[in-house]
């Protein structure tokens, strides 16, 4: 599951959280991943997906190794050339479905930032 999601940007190794963004500036999103599952897994996808009126939908995916069953990792994701305006970012985790879980309904979040 998903126990938060943070926007912001990495400036000279600190996360700085917010929602608007400088134009240029690489935007920063931590993924806290939660496995409330009781079972330990091999392996686990963590997708963030890109939605932009002017340059339209991509996706940026990293593959996480084992996550202990009450264990917590962290995803991490950076891009740099996203446009003016209004975005939305979609968290998809384990969307194949490889931790077993008592509750499948909480692996995606959506947060919406601006460009300046």
């Amino acid at each position: 599951m998903i126990s938060s999601v943070e926007v912001g940007r990495m400036v000279g190794g600190t996360f700085y959280q917010s929602t608007t963004i400088p134009y240029g500036e690489r935007v920063a999103v931590r993924v806290h991943v939660r496995n409330t599952g009781g079972y330990f897994n091999t392996s686990y996808t963590t997708r963030l997906g890109i939605q932009n009126i002017g340059t339209g939908y991509r996706e940026l995916t990293t593959s996480n190794g084992s996550l202990q069953a009450g264990g917590e990792q962290i995803a991490y994701f950076e891009t740099s050339d996203l446009i003016r305006g209004n975005h939305t970012f979609t968290i998809y985790v384990d969307s194949l479905n490889n931790v077993s879980e008592t509750n499948e309904s909480d692996n995606s979040q959506t947060v919406g930032i601006y460009v300046n």
